[in-house]
């Protein structure tokens, strides 16, 4: 699925809205090799309303979103990271492998160096 991310890019405004879980997968899938900052609030959504399968998938392509993109996204990504991570400190059960993902995500971050942060801050 994520080799036919170049072909299937301009469906992620389709595949977002779906009902089908399948086709948010896609999304997803090819969220993860095309990082796009226009979904990085959808992405973290997925970690609170989707099933851990899902969430899993969605911060896998949070990760992706923090190396691919440039120092101009790194606040929209922080913000990202962690209000990911409150969603997940929120459910009765927390994903071990969706904690890792983001711990890592939030570590890559940091030694990039310190996040400013803006007026929509969530700290």
């Amino acid at each position: 699925m994520r080799s036919l991310a170049p072909e299937t890019n301009d469906l992620i405004p389709e595949l977002v809205i779906s009902a089908s879980p399948g086709k948010r997968l896609a999304a997803i899938c090819v969220l993860q090799q095309i990082p796009a900052p226009d979904y990085l609030n959808w992405l973290t959504e997925r970690v609170a309303v989707e099933k851990p399968f899902l969430g899993y998938h969605a911060t896998v392509a949070l990760a992706a979103a923090t190396r691919a993109l440039g120092p101009a996204s790194r606040t929209v990504l922080a913000q990202s990271v962690n209000w990911s991570k409150e969603l997940l400190s929120q459910r009765k059960w927390q994903d071990p492998n969706q904690v890792s993902v983001l711990s890592g995500a939030e570590k890559e971050l940091a030694e990039l160096g310190p996040v400013e942060k803006g007026p929509n801050s969530l700290d």
